[in-house]
């Protein structure tokens, strides 16, 4: 499984690019972690996620840069960048009824106010809810999705 995984992200990114990924990215961190890591083509910038180990842990594994979340511009938008996708439109309505009751990463999910999203965090197929877009690979056929892509859903959906 991980030297498919290898093979199919770097059939997309070359050893010059730059892939941001949007956490999660290994179960459980350890030595294969640093190995698989060193096999991948390109600069690696990491957007954490839930599972992963904390910025300086996961740029000891091989990433160049780790944060928590970051903005970028892609056709003359500005999109957001995080692990977690958009609150639930329900959220502010029981938020205070759910007061010491966990509900997960809900405080750490970007509330909607009509900005672009970039997310991963849902391990869903789903690729596009309206302007969220969901770039974790269990949607994109595990490989990962090109700016280009992400560039043309912008402009179609500026365009509607």
């Amino acid at each position: 499984m991980n030297e498919e995984m290898i093979r199919l992200y770097n059939s997309v990114v070359g050893p010059d690019d730059t892939c941001i990924w949007v956490g999660d990215c290994f179960w459980k961190a350890g030595k294969s972690s640093k190995e698989i890591m060193s096999k991948l083509n390109g600069k690696k910038i990491l957007v954490l996620g839930n599972h992963d180990k904390g910025a300086e842990g996961m740029m000891n594994m091989g990433f160049d840069w780790a944060c928590y979340e970051m903005k970028l511009h892609i056709a003359g938008e500005v999109v957001q960048i995080k692990h977690y996708p958009f609150r639930p439109p329900w959220w502010k309505r029981v938020w205070n009824k759910l007061r010491g009751v966990k509900v997960k990463y809900l405080d750490r999910r970007p509330v909607n106010r009509g900005q672009w999203l970039i997310h991963g965090h849902t391990h869903s197929s789903e690729k596009f809810n309206g302007k969220a877009i969901h770039v974790g690979v269990d949607a994109w056929k595990y490989k990962p999705v090109s700016i280009n892509v992400i560039a043309k859903y912008i402009r179609s959906y500026v365009n509607e």
